[in-house]
């Protein structure tokens, strides 16, 4: 019960920031990017050590983050 609560909880706050967020402009999606990326020199700064030991890890993981956003911009793009 407390999982199905918790799911609905989180559902509902999902929706309620995809709702914002198509309402953000170019320049409120630029300071969010700024802001990620400032976030992660922060975290890489802190986290150097950690880091430095699973770098080939944190490539894959990027690389294939990076293939997936292409392919569902190429999907969405041929979308009628």
């Amino acid at each position: 019960m407390y999982n199905l609560i918790n799911y609905l909880i989180m559902s509902n706050l999902i929706n309620e920031l995809l709702k914002a967020a198509h309402h953000y402009t170019v320049v409120d999606f630029g300071i969010f990017k700024i802001c990620l990326f400032t976030f992660g020199i922060l975290f890489g700064t802190y986290f150097y050590t950690f880091f430095e030991k699973h770098i080939l890890v944190f490539w894959v993981i990027a690389i294939l983050a990076w293939m997936f956003i292409m392919i569902q911009t190429i999907r969405y793009i041929r979308k009628p």
